[in-house]
């Protein structure tokens, strides 16, 4: 069972409010991307997720269990990155990820193992050797990043993760998720559109404390169709146009239907393609959602 359940969760510091009223349930393995500009509450909520502050108001339950009241049972098969990573500056990485390890009570045999597998996973053994002290940003967020994957942990939370990476570091972290989501749930906070097309299932966009849309990805759904089109009816069940331009329109399929039908149905109506392709309305939602955002503020 993967299941996180958040309900009506409110954080207040003083005067501000940080977030309201944030409620959404994920189950099953995948990706649920929060995304949000820098300062949307994103960080805030995670560290609610995984223990760390205490809402001002309602609840987060993890595979059932409310993290509040009972945190170790909740927590014990949740690995987590929150914000950049620190360690204590005159122990190695390794001696950090051995830490990690007895923490979750591995045994001594299991703990080298298991830094063996996750300085593998994420490209770090190299310099586990060195003193953290020593450490660039992204060397400190590959560590963390393999603190977090210890035990092997059915569900996944990660703020940022490839904050701090240089591109190849931002690609290998990418592929490493795309490879765990088909196993696991992940949770994952950016404010990089680019990242969350490529790694969403579901899709939670925070603005101002607020979760201002939620829902899945279908990503094989939308089309884009550019050329000389003619007429917006393509008299096809189960195809809408959703978005006209000159030159380019925007299909959403309802239903199973092929691609060449579409291509078909719009060459009928005297069109001529020049670029038929998927199409990605995580941009438009984001944009549309926290400029609305943004207006009522």
């Amino acid at each position: 069972m993967m299941n996180i359940s958040v309900n009506k969760v409110s954080k207040r510091y003083g005067d501000i409010q940080a977030l309201t009223d944030i409620s959404f349930e994920v189950e099953g393995n995948g990706c649920l991307v929060l995304l949000g500009p820098n300062g949307a509450g994103k960080t805030t909520l995670m560290k609610i997720m995984t223990n760390i502050i205490r809402p001002t108001s309602g609840e987060v339950r993890i595979n059932g269990i409310n993290v509040r009241e009972d945190p170790g049972r909740a927590l014990s098969s949740v690995g987590s990155l929150i914000e950049q990573p620190e360690f204590y500056p005159y122990i190695t990485g390794y001696e950090a990820l051995m830490f990690t390890c007895m923490i979750k009570g591995l045994s001594h045999e299991r703990c080298i193992s298991e830094v063996n597998r996750v300085s593998s996973l994420t490209h770090c053994r190299d310099y586990l050797n060195r003193k953290t002290k020593e450490y660039s940003r992204g060397m400190k967020q590959r560590v963390g990043l393999a603190a977090a994957l210890i035990g092997n942990p059915d569900i996944i939370i990660l703020d940022e993760p490839t904050f701090g990476l240089d591109p190849n570091g931002m690609m290998e972290i990418r592929e490493i998720i795309l490879n765990l989501k088909n196993v696991k749930l992940i949770v994952l906070s950016t404010h990089l559109i680019y990242e969350a097309e490529l790694l969403a299932n579901h899709i939670g966009i925070i603005d101002h404390g607020h979760l201002i849309h939620f829902g899945p990805v279908e990503k094989d759904r939308y089309l884009e169709v550019r050329g000389r089109i003619r007429g917006t009816d393509l008299k096809l069940n189960g195809v809408d146009v959703i978005d006209r331009e000159e030159n380019r329109i925007i299909l959403r399929k309802n239903r199973d239907i092929e691609n060449w039908e579409i291509i078909k149905a719009l060459e009928s109506s005297g069109s001529s393609i020049e670029t038929f392709d998927y199409y990605s309305v995580i941009e438009d939602l984001y944009k549309n959602s926290v400029s609305h955002s943004d207006a009522e503020s």
